[in-house]
């Protein structure tokens, strides 16, 4: 888990202290890496990290967000309590606990990219390349984007 359940419990009551009706935590870890090839060869390879949390706070129809790269706890609960600011009404809603979530495993990749070599990759997008090149004489310029996230 990115953040610690108790953690997540706290932020959604902060939120929750000015009178706003519903909270949520989204938190996001990925890695992303995006290759590209112009006619054949390869031209870019950029790896990202990002990593987040946001918190969304709402009363009826009205909702605010904010989000930080910090995972600081003190961080993050004075995002929630900035953020239930924006709610001004005697009548709390409280939280329920937390229960955690059986996800399953119901797609799991047969092999991950970060599994695959560079090479292979390079190989599988000069596949793509060739394929279209010569799908017909009239294309002249061919641009493969391989683009995968962990």
């Amino acid at each position: 888990m990115l953040l610690e359940k108790k953690l997540i419990e706290r932020l959604i009551n902060a939120s929750l202290s000015r009178g706003a009706d519903f909270a949520e935590v989204f938190v996001e870890s990925t890695l992303s890496t995006t290759l590209q090839s112009l006619s054949g060869r390869l031209e870019k390879v950029n790896s990202n990290k990002l990593f987040g949390v946001g918190i969304r706070v709402a009363k009826k129809f009205n909702t605010v967000y904010g989000y930080t790269n910090s995972n600081n706890p003190k961080d993050l609960l004075k995002l929630a309590e900035d953020l239930s600011k924006s709610f001004n009404d005697d009548k709390l809603t409280r939280s329920t606990p937390l229960n955690d979530l059986e996800v399953g495993k119901r797609h799991n990749a047969k092999i991950l990219p970060s599994e695959v070599t560079l090479e292979d990759k390079v190989a599988f997008m000069k596949k793509a390349f060739k394929v279209a090149k010569d799908y017909n004489e009239a294309i002249k310029q061919v641009i493969v984007n391989l683009i995968y996230v962990e």
